[in-house]
């Protein structure tokens, strides 16, 4: 069955190869001519909504912004994207894929190449599915503690060049349009970049906040889109909620307004007369030198 439905997928990225093999086009009429093929062909990918359409349709969104990332095909673009995104699983698909083939690694190391491509092909087509889906994969492969911690699938020491899963899902959100992102830069060998997105990740799993993607106004939790009357609730909670240690701290370092006159005097002589110390400490340090 296996051999099967790679032969079928194989047929399928010839079709998709011959679609893009038309990109010069020579009239605009041609160009829309093979958008209506490319759209009915969607149409189809996405009533299937298995695994083989979610390959075709990923690499048709892929060519489309690699290849053919141009403002005549920006509409074809979006819209091969939101077929993609409007089938569950998309993501997961990917993430499946390379959990399949890291146990299978661990089993038999001469897997550990298509281990890489398994990596290669989820950072690759994942940069290009912004969905609360994709944030949510990437979300938990910000936890994956192989290659952090030194070790590489096989159990070898990491080598300069190795995939390091947690790396690749800060490339993958860093990609993904999301509105005020976590702006860090990791230092050579670091990971600060994978702390500061953990955490943000973190608050958002707690339900401490929401996200949304740039020119969208929907706002996204771990599970998807959080309607208003929840967002409501939230920030009724917020405001309702005691002030943290940080608040009081800043109420402290505000300016003292509200001192009366006689601690406003007692503040300028006590000043005036740290002044004269620190003078006559300062005269004798210099006769000693002299």
């Amino acid at each position: 069955m296996k051999l099967v439905f790679f032969i079928w997928l194989g047929l399928n990225f010839f079709c998709v190869e011959q679609l893009f093999a038309e990109k010069l086009f020579h009239s605009p009429q041609e160009l829309n001519d093979w958008k209506e093929r490319a759209r009915r062909h969607f149409v189809k990918l996405t009533a299937a909504g298995d695994e083989a359409a979610i390959v075709e349709l990923s690499d048709y969104v892929y060519k489309l912004n690699r290849q053919m990332m141009e403002p005549e095909t920006d509409d074809i673009r979006i819209e091969a994207t939101r077929a993609l995104i409007s089938i569950p699983g998309h993501a997961k698909f990917y993430r499946a894929e390379l959990e399949r083939l890291r146990e299978m690694v661990k089993k038999e190391p001469l897997f550990a190449f298509q281990y890489g491509e398994a990596q290669a092909n989820l950072s690759s087509n994942l940069r290009y599915m912004p969905s609360p889906e994709t944030v949510s994969v990437m979300g938990d492969l910000l936890n994956d503690p192989e290659g952090r911690n030194g070790k590489a699938v096989t159990g070898d020491p990491v080598f300069v060049g190795d995939t390091i899963n947690c790396k690749m899902a800060v490339g993958v959100l860093s990609h993904l349009k999301i509105e005020k992102p976590p702006l860090v830069k990791a230092s050579p060998g670091g990971y600060e970049d994978v702390d500061a997105w953990r955490q943000w990740w973190d608050e958002i799993e707690s339900g401490k906040r929401t996200y949304r993607f740039v020119g969208s106004p929907v706002e996204y939790g771990p599970d998807g889109p959080v309607s208003a009357k929840e967002l409501s609730r939230r920030e009724h909670d917020r405001q309702s909620s005691p002030r943290t240690g940080n608040a009081g701290a800043q109420e402290v370092a505000s300016p003292p307004e509200s001192l009366g006159i006689g601690s406003k005097v007692a503040a300028g002589i006590a000043l005036a007369l740290l002044a004269a110390g620190s003078w006559f400490a300062f005269g004798r340090r210099k006769q000693e030198l002299h």
